[in-house]
């Protein structure tokens, strides 16, 4: 399901779903996502995001890839925010 980000409500309709897609550049929003996920839910959390090559020129290093290095940045911020959520239940 892919979401318009905008200051019409999104937050309200995007954590009705068990996973994000998008093609916005950077890991934040899908950050802000696993947040908001899990204080609502004790399922895992799913994350789509398009990865690239270092300085790689194909049709997805332009509209939203991350990089590999961010792809680590990603996982781990999403580990320690379930193991947060772990904690608190």
């Amino acid at each position: 399901m892919y979401f318009k980000i905008s200051n019409s409500g999104y937050r309200n309709e995007i954590i009705n779903y068990d996973f994000f897609s998008n093609h916005i550049k950077g890991i934040t929003i899908s950050i802000m996502y696993a947040i908001m996920r899990s204080k609502i839910t004790k399922n895992e959390i799913f994350i789509e995001k398009h990865t690239q090559f270092e300085n790689s020129k194909g049709p997805d290093s332009t509209w939203g890839a991350i990089t590999y290095k961010e792809l680590k940045e990603l996982s781990t911020h999403v580990k320690r925010i379930e193991k947060q959520h772990d904690f608190i239940k």
